[in-house]
């Protein structure tokens, strides 16, 4: 298969950098890749090279060590019989001849997979350290040795920071993928008015079938290359060859769908992004937004024409909508990447929350990287609070410092076209660094819909689902009778979707036969919004109130509760139950049986009865269990107290709490922070 590289692209300026640092005689090179036989393959093609290895014998000097094989020739893959890389860097000090040896997953020694193979990681790195220390000694470059490494990310040990010299393969651009297909050449060979049954580039596996360029529709050639490429980014040639080779390297518009799921699973097996579905013209089906892609269409035309932008000024870097739980905002996030037009990809925060440990940060670096390669794209951000909260368990954690840090960098320093969408419940919940100017183009809000929002909702609903109502007309005048009688009420979205899904499927359970003629009885519709009405809108607030005056309670209660107070009193019910204390109860009791005895004719006291009387009251009075069964009265009496705040304090506690919650997802909230509205945007 031609591997022939574009002058430009971006393999070729890895490839380029690769060879100068061999020909240069580096030292120590750090390829940091997990893609060992294509790195292997470019290797190969180097070191034929007749200028750029000299003075190495190929077929005996040039080895591979990884730890599953050992050392073996790197030409003829003959089994050197070291399977342990101390040996072979040993060999290496001890020999004068100029070689190359390229060690495989060295990442297993320092925070890679913790394997425990039987090495020395502090061995190694000292070995690695006098490798380097001698070999730039040598003034002589071409009598020089290379370690050339390659490795997923690792922290490389201080002893090694300035020796290692470190280089990320890329993820091949457009310009890598047009040439990997001959994309070009079959562009040159198209004739749209005389299709042939397929093109085939010269030199190329690829065959691209007629309805690739041509469907009863039109001539789709332009548009079908332009989704292929958008496709393939993010993916390495690799995988593009052996993604093409399951469909026998044939090309065409019904297997596009198919291409797209493969990529889909690809992304997702990588580790923390998804690739989200996103149908043409999807914003005319998310209600309530036109303010929101109005400012998106005026971005659309920085970037489309940012050719001709000051290239001194940012490009448009991304937006952050807030807004309580069910308006809209992931809706909203597909919308902007189909006005984008751009592939759209998740960040999967909890999946990132759930690793910190190990491989974490190299993971969300690689889910970024991913991104970038697949740019011009969209990259949601869910939730993102719950990932980057400004306090909580993971505050501390160095793993989600380093995470936040390095997002933050990028979010700044970014130059590839990701366009970012991140939602949030509660923007007061995010770490402040994260609100900066600068961080965002933009904040907009999406609060529960009033009256005309409603009404788009409802007909974006219809419109996505093809439904219909028998008097949308009557539709919209209730709705907006309903928030006449009701203007605080607040019903999102999602609730207004739920209301038209559930009645289609209730008439069709009734009547299957109806199928597409079903007409939702614009009554029934009604009747279901006013019993939102009359939902206590107040419950999810309250639940949190709820846990919120618990925390204040056990505050209270273990302010009062001291370790030193707790020492007080055991001291003190000790005192009270001494065992001087304890015998004058006991001999407090045997007097009053004494004068029970003397008082009755018939049960007289003898002095075996007496010493039996004596060792039951010891029994009951057992000094140990009297104390700990006081203190635990009074722990219990201090709960009781403690549980229940004065009911006057307790009350406007809650009223407190309950307008701070009411008014995070109130307009007036929003707009006191100076974030947009989604709906009613103006350019002003």
């Amino acid at each position: 298969m031609d591997n022939g590289i574009v002058k430009g692209s971006a393999l070729f300026e890895y490839e380029n950098e690769l060879k100068r640092n061999i020909k240069n005689r580096r030292s120590i090179i750090y390829i940091q890749t997990d893609d060992y036989y294509t790195e292997e393959d470019r290797l190969l093609k180097i070191f034929e090279e007749d200028d750029i290895i000299e003075n190495v014998d190929l077929m005996c000097n040039v080895n591979v060590w990884s730890p599953q094989l050992g050392k073996r020739g790197f030409w003829n893959h003959e089994d050197r019989a070291q399977p342990k890389l101390e040996n072979c860097l040993e060999n290496m000090l001890s020999q004068n001849i100029p070689s190359v040896l390229i060690i495989q997953g060295l990442y297993y020694y320092f925070g890679g997979l913790n394997i425990s193979i039987g090495e020395s990681a502090a061995s190694i790195i000292t070995l690695l350290a006098e490798f380097f220390n001698k070999n730039e000694q040598e003034n002589n470059v071409l009598d020089r040795s290379i370690i050339i490494i390659e490795s997923p990310k690792f922290d490389i040990p201080l002893e090694l920071k300035n020796s290692l010299y470190t280089i990320e393969p890329p993820y091949p651009d457009e310009t890598d993928i047009t040439n990997e297909l001959g994309l070009d050449e079959i562009t040159d060979k198209y004739n749209p008015d005389c299709v042939q049954e397929q093109y085939q580039a010269e030199g190329k596996p690829y065959i691209f079938h007629n309805t690739f360029f041509y469907s009863d529709s039109g001539d789709i050639f332009e548009d079908n290359k332009k989704r292929l490429l958008s496709i393939l980014k993010g993916m390495r040639i690799r995988e593009i060859r052996t993604m093409l080779s399951y469909n026998e390297y044939i090309i065409e518009n019904v297997n596009l769908d198919t291409f797209s799921k493969n990529k889909e699973r690809m992304v997702k097996d990588s580790g923390l992004l998804k690739v989200e579905e996103v149908p043409k013209e999807y914003e005319k089906y998310v209600g309530d937004i036109d303010g929101l892609i109005q400012y998106i269409d005026q971005e659309k035309k920085i970037i489309d024409y940012g050719i001709n932008y000051n290239q001194r000024l940012p490009m448009p870097k991304g937006l952050l909508l807030v807004g309580p739980p069910g308006c809209g905002k992931s809706e909203t996030s597909k919308a902007i990447a189909s006005k984008l037009d751009m592939s759209l990809y998740s960040l999967d925060m909890g999946r990132l929350l759930g690793g910190l440990m190990g491989s974490s940060e190299h993971n969300f670096e690689n889910a970024l990287a991913i991104a970038e390669a697949a740019q011009p794209c969209v990259l949601r951000i869910d939730e993102i609070e719950k990932a980057f909260a400004g306090s909580g368990a993971n505050e501390n954690d160095q793993t989600l410092t380093h995470i936040v840090g390095f997002f933050l960098t990028w979010m700044q320093d970014r130059t590839k076209m990701v366009y970012i969408v991140a939602t949030a419940n509660n923007l007061d919940q995010l770490r402040p660094e994260f609100l900066r100017k600068g961080r965002w183009d933009e904040i907009f809000y999406l609060s529960y819909p009033k009256a005309d929002g409603m009404i788009k909702i409802v007909e974006s609903c219809l419109k996505r689902y093809s439904l219909e109502f028998d008097d949308l007309d009557k539709v919209r005048s209730e709705i907006r009778g309903f928030y006449a009688n009701y203007p605080e009420v607040k019903i999102s979205g999602a609730e207004i979707y739920d209301i038209i899904q559930q009645l289609y499927k209730k008439i069709f359970k009734d009547d299957p036969s109806k199928g597409k003629d079903i007409k939702i009885p614009y009554r029934q519709f009604v009747n279901r919004l006013n019993l939102l009405a009359n939902k206590d809108n107040n419950i999810d607030i309250n639940k949190i109130i709820d846990i919120e005056i618990l925390d204040l309670k056990k505050d209270f209660l273990l302010k009062k509760n001291t370790s030193r107070q707790n020492r007080k009193i055991r001291q003190a019910v000790e005192n009270k139950f001494t065992k001087n204390a304890i015998n004058k109860i006991i001999n407090d009791e045997l007097v009053s049986i004494e004068i029970s005895c003397a008082l009755s004719d018939n049960n007289k006291m003898t002095d075996s009865k007496k010493q039996k009387i004596k060792e039951l009251l010891e029994t009951k009075y057992n000094q140990q269990r009297m104390i700990e069964e006081e203190i635990s009265n009074i722990d219990l009496n201090l709960c009781l107290q403690n549980d229940i705040l004065d009911p006057e304090v307790e009350e406007e506690v809650r009223k407190i709490l309950k307008l701070k919650y009411k008014s995070q997802d109130s307009e007036d909230y929003y707009k006191a922070k100076g974030y947009k509205s989604a709906s009613n945007w103006s350019n002003d």
